[in-house]
């Protein structure tokens, strides 16, 4: 049967408005769309349009760097009829930033004015060459996507054809497509093409499924990929296949209830964990798959006696042992047996404290994770006193750990005292440019990322020397990779020798963001950060601001991330909270870490207006997945921050170990961190105002490029959806080949203007519904 790519090219246009000049690109003056359409057909030429932001630093360095160059303008003034908008003010622009999927500035692209619809696409700055390059394969009918689409969906496979095709997509941000590109390419080749050397680098790249097709041709037929004439080969197709089984058998066990889960694929995984030869792997697969298996079925009993012979046999890896050791022991208060099981689980913490008493950084990081485990128990327990004790003693084995390690921690230097990076806002949360070798990348500022990490794109741009490990994390799939940054710029801040996590551009964090990698832990905890959201300014130094007199408490997690001392306000008292904050979350809504929690603050009156929901809500922490299928959102009563209290905050369910605040919170003060004195400073806005809660009562989102429903809220709606339906069609047009950023299904449905959707359950039964149970009431 023949299979068809459909390639939907759904891509937003825009352009910089610059007044003419004799040298560079000649932008049009007050040009409307229409005007920019009419002056093309007149004269034979597709419209360039600068999709741009006055705030976007990649925005002003095309616009000052590489538009104003004598070649660069030359070309296109000959070849293009040029328009810019700012996608944030100008009225053609923002009309169409939706409607186009524009998703991250700058975006470059070229239309086709009697189609109005686009030919080739750009994303991010480049230099001269890049943007001429790009622009002589849209001149060329025959190098463009839609061509290119075209000659895939007739059946060319050739490798020339196809290389020339991903790099297309890859420009365009189309990463969904290029993930589908590669994994047909790679399941059609013989064998005898796949284990060769420039495939199998493409398979190190882009392939993590251990039921592929491909990386089965590679476990099946594994001394024909270890003679592939490359450095360290074997170890290289060994560390791959262990990492892409322990990543999904972590993702199973740490993710049980995500839209994607599929029965069937855990049944055969599991049954191809037990056919793999008695390796690292299989063990480590093994411990995750059968602990997860007793902590469902609340048989927290059998899951400790099983977590001991893990610990007394060393069969995890310490480099993923204490997120397996935290996340189960966390488990214990979900139990019904909650106070038996929790008072066993700190009756063996004790023990293992009182054994490890080496002066070495692993037995330092073991301890810490220990504590963070027995702070999690009490603070479940609603033991404050005692929770506080042991996160004091986390932090301390914290930072005997980094005093005794053998990696040096990154160099600083800084110019002025300070470092004052402006970010822009991209799904609600910061995004900062970094520069390394002379170029400039976008990174999401995030204090919940336990590494700073770097895409694989840039690895290969800037020729970064990194080392695979054979080790595994959560979030990252594979093996991992740690790259080593010599400089990193960070305004006026000079970051020497940082270690960085290597992760794949499809990543699904960097497609949604447009980024190309996260400034993380190592580096935002050497220095006091203050964000303002009103100057949309981080600052990063070594000193606060002399002028502020008021601090309160800073702790850490676990994982060495931000508790913030608040209180709550329930009936009759405040209550104190540590709350974790996450700038790497964009979800305007803080996050409480259990539906029990949630009821028991709702009858203690620190939340109301409470509506219940069913499916699952998925939150990130240190690359951990936390989810939830018991849901519950409503409204904080009353939060007090530094001297400063707020009203009916949006709150629901979240999968963290803490109340979770979000980056959103900043809208509200300025923050300051100071991490080396351990305190924190929030200074109120004026006219901060709180933002409404989601009462959307359907969420959505995307999983290998189909929609599927992953929580409903409401009685009527539950009625009719259940979290992992699929959305197969809204009105006439049949979804498929979505990216993982595309909107809730409620944006589409007022983005097209229809009046019905279609589902399919997860027994695959049909139906239509009214597009209006979608959407929120007003």
């Amino acid at each position: 049967m023949k299979k068809y790519f459909l390639i939907l090219v759904v891509l937003s246009l825009i352009g910089q408005k610059m007044p003419a000049q004799n040298l560079g690109i000649v932008f049009e003056e007050n040009s409307s769309w229409s005007k920019a359409v009419k002056k093309a057909k007149a004269e034979n030429k597709l419209i360039f349009v600068n999709c741009y932001s006055a705030r976007s630093a990649p925005s002003k360095q095309l616009a000052s760097q590489v538009f104003t160059q004598d070649k660069v303008g030359e070309f296109f003034n000959l070849h293009f009829v040029n328009v810019g908008y700012d996608m944030e003010k100008d009225a053609d622009g923002k009309a169409r930033l939706q409607s186009w999927g524009i998703t991250s500035l700058p975006t470059l692209i070229f239309v086709d004015p009697a189609t109005e619809n686009p030919v080739g696409k750009l994303v991010g700055a480049g230099d001269a060459r890049w943007l001429i390059e790009g622009a002589k394969m849209v001149l060329d009918p025959s190098k463009r996507i839609d061509a290119l689409a075209a000659r895939y969906n007739s059946g060319e496979r050739e490798e020339g054809f196809l290389m020339s095709f991903i790099k297309a997509l890859s420009q365009a941000g189309m990463t969904a497509q290029v993930q589908q590109v590669v994994k047909e390419w790679l399941e059609s080749l013989p064998l005898d093409k796949l284990a060769t050397k420039q495939v199998w680098l493409i398979i190190m790249q882009y392939e993590n499924d251990p039921l592929s097709k491909t990386l089965l041709a590679v476990r099946d037929n594994i001394s024909r990929f270890y003679a592939i004439p490359l450095e360290n080969q074997r170890a290289m197709v060994d560390a791959k296949l262990a990492g892409a089984v322990v990543k999904t058998a972590m993702d199973f066990a740490m993710s049980p209830n995500l839209a994607s889960y599929s029965q069937q694929r855990y049944n055969d995984f599991v049954d191809y964990v037990s056919q793999m030869p008695n390796n690292q792997g299989k063990a480590v697969a093994s411990v995750w798959l059968n602990t997860s298996l007793l902590s469902r079925k609340g048989d927290w009993r059998q899951m400790l006696l099983v977590m001991r012979t893990v610990e007394s046999e060393k069969i995890l890896p310490q480099e993923i042992y204490g997120q397996y050791f935290v996340f189960f022991l966390k488990s214990l208060a979900q139990v019904k047996e909650k106070k038996e099981a929790v008072a066993e689980g700190l009756k063996w913490m004790d023990e293992l404290i009182a054994k490890e008493q080496g002066e070495t950084m692993s037995a330092y990081q073991m301890k810490a994770s220990l504590y963070a485990g027995k702070a999690s128990l009490w603070h479940e327990l609603g033991k404050e006193g005692e929770m506080n004790k042991a996160q004091t003693e986390m932090v301390k084995y914290m930072e005997l750990a980094k005093k005794s390690s053998s990696i040096v921690p990154a160099n600083t230097r800084q110019e002025a005292g300070k470092a004052v990076l402006n970010y822009e806002e991209r799904e609600n949360v910061p995004i900062v440019k970094a520069t390394i070798n002379g170029h400039t990348y976008s990174f999401l500022f995030d204090t919940c990322a336990g590494y700073t990490c770097v895409s694989d794109r840039l690895v290969n741009a800037e020729q970064l020397p990194y080392q695979q490990t054979g080790n595994t994390i959560e979030g990252i799939k594979g093996s991992l990779q740690m790259a080593t940054i010599s400089e990193l710029m960070l305004g006026g801040l000079t970051v020497k020798d940082q270690k960085a996590a290597v992760m794949s551009q499809q990543n699904q964090t960097f497609v949604a963001l447009g980024v190309d990698g996260i400034i993380g832990v190592p580096i935002i905890n050497n220095f006091v950060v203050s964000i303002n959201a009103k100057n949309k300014t981080i600052v990063l130094g070594n000193e606060p601001e002399n002028t502020i007199a008021q601090w309160d408490t800073l702790r850490f997690s676990g994982y060495n991330h931000p508790l913030l001392a608040i209180k709550v306000k329930g009936k009759d008292e405040l209550y104190d909270v540590p709350a974790l904050f996450d700038t790497g979350n964009g979800t305007k809504t803080i996050a409480l870490p259990s539906a029990q929690g949630f009821k028991e603050w709702t009858d203690a009156g620190v939340i109301g207006n409470v509506e219940n929901g069913q499916g699952f809500n998925a939150l990130m922490i240190n690359g951990i997945v936390k989810t939830t299928d018991k849901l519950y959102r409503g409204g904080l009563k009353e939060l007090h921050i530094g001297g400063a209290a707020f009203q009916d905050l949006p709150i629901m369910t979240g999968g963290t170990g803490y109340l979770l605040m979000p980056f959103k919170i900043t809208s509200l003060g300025e923050i300051t961190l100071d991490y080396p004195r351990k305190r924190f400073h929030f200074a109120p806005y004026t006219d901060a105002t709180v933002w409404k809660g989601d009462n959307r009562p359907v969420y959505t989102g995307v999983d290998n490029g189909v929609m599927k429903v992953a929580a409903v809220w409401g009685d009527e709606v539950a009625k009719q959806l259940e979290a992992g339906d699929t959305i197969t069609a809204i009105g006439d047009k049949i979804l498929h080949n979505l990216p993982v950023n595309a909107p809730n299904i409620d944006v589409l449905i007022n983005q097209i203007k229809v009046t019905t959707v279609s589902v399919m359950d997860s027994k695959g039964v049909a139906k239509q519904l009214p597009a209006k149970l979608f959407l929120s009431k007003q």
